[in-house]
This record gives structure tokens, sequence and C-alpha cells, in this order.
């Protein structure tokens, strides 16, 4: 079974409410899939004007507008050239079915999209709310990375983690060494929860 997203795992992890009404959650959804999808252009591509062509797009939506004004300005102040300093990395964690308990018949599949910053070492997380949980979410993400195969290649070796919010244009750094891991115990409860749903 796949997932939506990381953070999909991490909301059942965590226990976190939904934040919004229905008619909000699929308007905020709607914007963050437009943002990513502008975003992997940019990057097939390799040309940054998709970003501000969003803008003249008939059926643009004001939120994707901000996010990618956010991001635009968050690169902005760390990269001469985004899109060779930055690489945009569309992994996915695989569970395979054999390492969850035995009455689940099918394994499950997480997306894990990120910036690589190879110069840094470092992983960029495009998030979308504020993160209050920081360290504990990349404690899932260490342990979920650590102990299960990544596809389609082994995640790059960091030494920091860093949050670019681009629902505000902040961001948030830790150093890699600092996260401690989830327990395999926890996230195997969190896969079981997942694919129970």
């Amino acid at each position: 079974m796949r997932i939506n997203s990381l953070y999909k795992f991490y909301q059942t992890h965590f226990g976190y409410p939904p934040a919004r009404s229905e008619p909000q959650r699929y308007s905020y959804g709607r914007a963050i899939k437009d943002f990513m999808n502008v975003l992997i252009e940019v990057y097939r591509t390799g040309n940054k004007e998709f970003l501000s062509q969003y803008k003249n797009y008939q059926f643009a939506r004001q939120l994707t507008i901000q996010f990618l004004d956010n991001f635009t300005a968050l690169i902005g102040c760390r990269f001469n050239e985004p899109l060779k300093d930055l690489l945009y990395c569309d992994f996915y964690i695989n569970i395979p079915q054999e390492q969850l308990p035995p009455s689940r018949k099918k394994g499950l599949i997480i997306p894990c999209p990120f910036l690589w910053n190879p110069q840094d070492m470092e992983i960029i997380f495009l998030v979308f709310s504020s993160p209050t949980n920081m360290d504990k979410e990349l404690g899932v993400f260490k342990a979920l990375t650590t102990i299960f195969p990544v596809e389609p290649e082994p995640i790059p070796l960091a030494k920091r983690y860093t949050y670019w919010v681009v629902s505000t244009g902040t961001e948030h750094f830790r150093n890699v060494n600092v996260i401690m891991a989830e327990t395999l115990e926890r996230i195997i409860k969190t896969c079981d929860l997942l694919l129970a749903s």
C-alpha cells in the first residue's frame, strides 16, 4: 500500500489531529500538489521560469503562489544557482510485508521527496506548516531510512537536516548526529495502524 506522503506517516505516528475542515484540507492539499508539480517541472526541465509562470496560469491558486514566493525567497537567500547547487530527489521508503506483523498481507510505500545539497551534505525537506515536532519527526525519518530499503537508491549520507517552511518562508536546521532515531517497535506499530485503516 502506498500512502500519499511522509507527513501522513508522521500524522499517524504522533496522532496529529486534522488541522482543517474537509473543504480546507482539500484546498490546502491541491495547493501543495500544484506547488510540487511546479517544482518537479522546474527540476525536470532545468528551467526555473516555471516558478514565475505559474502566476499567469488561469487557474493559479493564491496559496500555491504564496508557497512559490516563499520557496523562491528561501532558495535565493542561500544559493546562486539552485538548479546546479540543489538536486530534487524523488525517493520512497519501501517497507516489505515480511518485516510487518504476520496479519499484514502487503507492505507499505512512503514517498519522501526532498532537496539534496551535496556541498553541505544537507537534506532539505519542504514542509507546509510550522514544525512543532521537528526533532521527533526527523527521528522517525532517520529510523525509516536506516532500517528499511530506500529506492531508487540509498539516501545520501547527510550531516544536516533542514525544514524549509514554504507556508511562512522560514527555515530550521538540525545536525543529523543530535537526532535520536525512533525505535523499530514504534515504527512497526505505525505501519500496522496505516495498513489497518
